[in-house]
């Protein structure tokens, strides 16, 4: 059954949704080096292939949309499993077997192939704008183990593309040729699962710069706060409180998704009772809204909104004085947290997240990889040479310093 989204019923959903989950995952360092599970989690050590499914692409990152398969071509649904009479696929990602007709599952229903989001970049060193491939990884796999809503991004060894060229973005045609374009470094991107709600807006100043798929905006979460009971608005917080953790800054509603979690939608009615409310793309995070710059580093890329910029970040903090309970960064409305968030987040935290476990995650998503200018610098403090023990000490180095974001929230006191 398909169902009509309009702004009431996407505002009555938004009523309702979750902004953290009620608990946390079990976590080990196994776990953690392993990332958020799904039918198809990826490893660092695993060769990812696809086929470009050929689109125009908006936003400044350097991306693309392709359909999983296996080494040999063939495709996958989006269920996982392998299925060797689909040939092609529509626009909408459904599989097409070799007369063109969709490929049916055992209810009749229409096989959905395996969607993934791939991000890139081209040579060796990624410029700052193209680094949320390496940000995102990190705060994906962050917010998993504190129980933060948020897409599953993971890091593996190569995509291989079939139909790629070395640049797909916005590629509009796919190759012809048997052999898949690889990207040596590349994050592939699988969303939260369960069904989006939304409606279409306009981006920019009177609806111009393109449409977007609109699921709230943390506006809208600011005016509903003062109708929901405290342990909502206790959610509320520490969704701020975490984002302020990688000191995501840059606030945009078309970044934010509203979706209906899988297992959450009655099929007959239509009715969703298990909605949830999350910030989709992360990926400028690990900076801050201006880029701050010291004497003798080289002046930064991106003035505004930098992101996986290590000497800005190291200048932030999570709350603007180390007494305070007010954010660096407000979350729309949300400008003090209560110490019951603050507690909450404590929780999720101690015990569970110290900087072994900080330093995995931010393996994980090759931190070391992304700035080398911060390598140069580390390479001098240490005398250490390019290899493992360099590597290392980058990944330190990040997580010491969320080590004090975590130390603010586990030393704060808030009113409330």
């Amino acid at each position: 059954m398909k169902v009509k989204v309009t702004d009431a019923s996407r505002r009555a959903c938004l009523a309702i949704a979750s902004l953290v989950a009620p608990a946390v995952p079990p976590i080990t360092d196994a776990r953690l080096r392993a990332g958020p599970p799904g039918h198809f989690p990826l490893s660092a050590s695993d060769d990812v292939h696809c086929r470009l499914k050929p689109r125009a692409e908006s936003g400044g990152s350097l991306k693309f949309r392709c359909m999983r398969t296996n080494e040999r071509n063939q495709l996958y649904d989006d269920a996982g499993e392998l299925v060797p009479a689909a040939v092609s696929f529509d626009d909408d990602g459904d599989l097409l077997d070799a007369r063109g007709q969709k490929v049916l599952d055992e209810d009749g229903s229409a096989r959905e192939g395996d969607e993934l989001r791939v991000k890139y970049f081209q040579g060796f060193d990624p410029p700052m704008r193209y680094r949320e491939m390496f940000t995102e990884t990190f705060v994906s796999r962050l917010f998993w183990a504190l129980g933060v809503p948020v897409d599953r991004v993971y890091m593996p060894a190569t995509v291989r593309c079939f139909g790629c060229n070395m640049d797909p973005f916005g590629q509009k045609v796919a190759m012809e040729s048997a052999t898949p374009h690889i990207f040596t470094l590349a994050s592939v991107e699988r969303p939260f699962d369960g069904k989006r709600i939304a409606v279409t807006r306009g981006k920019g100043f009177l609806g111009f710069g393109g449409q977007y798929n609109h699921g709230f905006g943390f506006d809208e979460i600011g005016k509903l706060l003062p109708g929901w009971p405290r342990s909502r608005r206790v959610e509320a917080e520490v969704m701020a409180i975490a984002l302020n953790l990688i000191a995501y800054s840059n606030t945009h509603a078309y970044q934010n998704d509203l979706v209906c979690r899988k297992g959450g939608w009655d099929k007959p009615t239509g009715v969703c009772t298990e909605v949830v409310a999350l910030v989709a793309d992360v990926g400028g995070s690990l900076g801050g809204e201006k880029a701050w710059w010291i004497e003798g580093m080289p002046t930064p890329e991106m003035k505004r909104y930098p992101r996986g910029d290590f000497i800005t970040f190291s200048h932030g903090s999570v709350f603007t004085a180390s007494t305070s309970c007010t954010l660096r960064y407000p979350i729309g409305s949300l400008r003090n947290v209560s110490e019951p968030a603050r507690l909450m987040l404590d929780e999720r935290i101690r015990g569970r997240l110290g900087r072994e476990q900080l330093r995995i995650i931010f393996e994980a998503a090759n931190i070391h990889r992304m700035e080398p200018t911060v390598n140069a610098m580390v390479a001098e403090s240490l005398n250490l040479q390019p290899g493992p023990d360099l590597d290392r000490a980058v990944q330190l180095l990040w997580a010491d310093e969320m080590m004090q974001r975590f130390g603010e929230v586990l030393a704060g006191r808030c009113p409330g």
